[in-house]
């Protein structure tokens, strides 16, 4: 025998569209996000750019170093005007995507054969990137 319940549900749910691919792709994604530090990188170096690379850069940027998991990225992010340079490196090198997160919007390139990657013209203020299934935390720059 049926509860009455089950089969009230059963009859109202026959003919509705079934759930689109995307949208069980997307809660799949938002459920592996229940741990999210788990996916973030984890700040492993930062240092200023004056005082490791003096007489080499002329404006001081920023040095940090990222891991997550087996991938390690070191970024430099510099002042060129009034916007950001961000140059970086993977290791261990490999192709891959790597994105450029800000408030303003997400900006995209690939890393090349020997892990490099560049932004130029970013903004002032937060950025996060993400590269390899990981996201660091938001930083200034």
């Amino acid at each position: 025998m049926t509860d009455p319940l089950v089969s009230r549900l059963e009859a109202m749910l026959d003919g509705v569209d079934p759930v689109p691919s995307e949208v069980v792709e997307a809660a799949l994604a938002a459920y592996d996000w229940r741990d999210p530090d788990a996916q973030l990188a984890t700040l492993v170096d930062t240092a200023t750019a004056a005082t490791t690379t003096a007489g080499v850069r002329g404006d001081g940027g920023t040095l940090r170093t990222f891991q997550a998991g087996t991938v390690e990225a070191d970024i430099e992010t510099s002042s060129d005007g009034g916007s950001v340079v961000l140059l970086g490196q993977l290791a261990p090198p490999s192709a891959m995507t790597v994105r450029a997160e800000q408030p303003g919007g997400v900006r995209e390139t690939q890393s090349d054969e020997w892990g490099r990657f560049a932004f130029q013209g970013l903004t002032p203020g937060p950025l996060r990137l993400s590269f390899g299934g990981a996201r660091t935390p938001w930083m200034v720059v």
